[in-house]
């Protein structure tokens, strides 16, 4: 898969990551929260546009953590759980990846302090790849600044 050119700049202005782009895929309001446990799990959120055809997040990475793995949130036996999935389908329009809702999980990540930004890598069937600065928040935050 080809890496598509991705746009910039990679500053915060207003403690709001600067939007990505790689052809018609829009990476928009990322956000993460600080780590509570050393090593531990972190949830990743941001918007996707899609201006095009259907395409497929298939992939995810950043050094601060070992394996990123993506997740929906369901309800099964009356029990609210995250689900392990293969990828996220990326249909024309806006999605949104939210604290009760799709969401990637960083795995044995770094502890993350409260202002602090790391770079994620996201991987698209068509569109190739991106990279984002993904801000970390407080941990009662309930979405981007």
């Amino acid at each position: 898969m080809a890496v598509l050119g991705v746009s910039g700049p990679w500053s915060m202005a207003n403690g709001q990551a600067a939007d990505s782009q790689a052809g018609p895929i829009t990476i928009s309001a990322p956000w993460s929260r600080v780590s509570l446990q050393q090593r531990g799990a972190i949830s990743i959120f941001f918007t996707v546009t899609n201006a095009a055809e259907d395409d497929r997040l298939v992939g995810a990475s950043s050094p601060m953590s070992e394996e990123i793995e993506f997740r929906q949130m369901v309800t099964f036996s009356g029990v609210f759980r995250s689900a392990r999935m293969a990828g996220f389908n990326i249909g024309p329009g806006v999605h949104t990846l939210l604290p009760d809702g799709p969401q990637l999980i960083a795995l044995r990540a770094d502890t993350l302090t409260e202002g602090s930004v790391f770079p994620l890598v996201l991987t698209f069937e068509r569109a190739g790849t991106v990279e984002i600065e993904v801000p970390v928040l407080n941990p009662r935050a309930i979405g981007p600044p």
